[in-house]
């Protein structure tokens, strides 16, 4: 497949096209990347259908907006005297000056892989979040983007918040059942300005033994907090990298990460890099194995020297519930500074049996025990800051 054509095709204007094409360039220089701890030798690329396909949809709801196969069904747009919310491709005739801006900065680079740089030059449609000046949003605003036909998905979506605001933003990944054919690549940047209080949810839910992969960067303002959680809880295989910069003071990361695992392979980094005076960082994860499934979260915390008064914390605890699952837990803290405070803990233990023996003996099946203690042990992670509607449900489902 002729992918400088596809590009060619779009309706867009001539800088993205350009622009798109140099990353398509960088995507067939790189070579083919290899994890340690998950196979991708059987991803076929080269057979992977990326023609945009765009199908009709009616659908209607005040606080979400709806992308199906990358298609904004109703050509929706929420512009509220506090915040711009639309499909990415509409943003682009909206305010093109700012988005040609932000798409040119781009954080995550091409420079940086293989498959970066295929989500920068083919990404389809995704999601543009203006938040002004002085804003304070109370209730979530959420994107759904559902893949009904089109097997093959790369969005890529933009958070740009102004000063003195908050905000709540859901992103919600959705699929009918696909095969193991079906291949995702989420680009996610957020830029929060000074003094932004953001909270941001990243849910995949596709289902489909096929490929997953996500790229988030954020860029955090002086004095702003960003508090992230990325639940994977899809059928595919997983890989996922996400990266902090607090090059800002008194900017705050609270990164949390839930993965459930069953019958698949996954890897997931999360990196933050300390680089300004009395920044805060904590990266908390919980995951599930089970089956054959198998992996590794690493977490990476780097405190450059100058970046006085930092404050890191690092967790990492994976159950095993099958007799074949594997899972890492591998924490790293590389501190060049001597002004600032620093710990980490990782584990990965076994389903402890006299659990399921305490349920047992007040009547509960083990199937059912095993289930209600996977669920407790994800819904932790979730404090009650955050609310997703069903999220337990959800979560349920999966782990039976």
């Amino acid at each position: 497949m002729n992918l400088e054509r596809i590009i060619e095709s779009l309706e867009e204007p001539e800088w993205l096209k350009n622009l798109r094409k140099e990353n398509l360039n960088l995507f067939l220089k790189h070579p083919f990347p290899k994890w340690k701890r998950v196979d991708i030798s059987n991803l076929k690329i080269e057979e992977i259908d990326f023609s945009k396909r765009e199908f009709e949809f009616n659908i209607k709801e005040d606080n979400a907006l709806y992308l199906f196969d990358s298609k904004n069904p109703n050509g929706k747009i929420i512009d509220e005297p506090s915040y711009l919310f639309t499909d990415l491709s509409s943003a682009l005739k909206l305010n093109p000056e700012l988005l040609k801006k932000l798409i040119e900065k781009n954080l995550i680079p091409s420079e940086e892989g293989k498959f970066q740089a295929l989500g920068n030059s083919l990404w389809k449609n995704g999601f543009f979040l203006h938040v002004k000046k002085g804003s304070k949003i109370e209730r979530p605003i959420v994107g759904k983007n559902i893949s009904l036909k089109d097997k093959t998905l790369i969005n890529r979506t933009i958070i740009y918040a102004e000063r003195d605001s908050e905000f709540t933003f859901i992103e919600d990944f959705q699929s009918e059942e696909m095969d193991e054919s079906s291949f995702k690549i989420s680009l996610l940047e957020i830029y929060l300005e000074e003094d932004v209080t953001a909270k941001v949810v990243s849910l995949n839910r596709r289902k489909g033994r096929g490929w997953d992969f996500f790229f988030k960067k954020g860029r955090i303002g002086s004095g702003s907090n960003l508090k992230d959680i990325s639940i994977e809880i899809g059928e595919g295989n997983s890989i996922g990298n996400f990266s902090i910069d607090l090059n800002e003071r008194n900017s705050n990361a609270e990164i949390s990460s839930i993965i459930a695992s069953k019958n698949k392979s996954f890897d997931h980094l999360f990196h933050v890099t300390h680089i300004s005076p009395n920044t805060r960082s904590s990266i908390f994860s919980r995951g599930i194995v089970d089956g054959t499934g198998k992996g590794v979260w690493r977490g990476l915390t780097h405190v450059k020297k100058g970046a006085k008064g930092a404050d890191v914390f690092q967790k990492s605890e994976i159950i095993l519930m099958g007799k074949e699952s594997k899972a890492d837990a591998i924490p790293s803290l590389w501190i060049d500074e001597n002004d600032c405070r620093a710990s980490h803990g990782a584990s990965v233990f076994p389903l402890n049996l006299e659990k399921i023996f305490y349920f047992e003996s007040r009547g509960i099946e083990p199937s059912m025990a095993k289930n209600l203690i996977g669920k407790g042990f994800l819904m932790s992670v979730l404090n009650k800051e955050i609310e997703i509607d069903g999220i337990e449900g959800i979560i349920e489902d999966k782990l039976r």
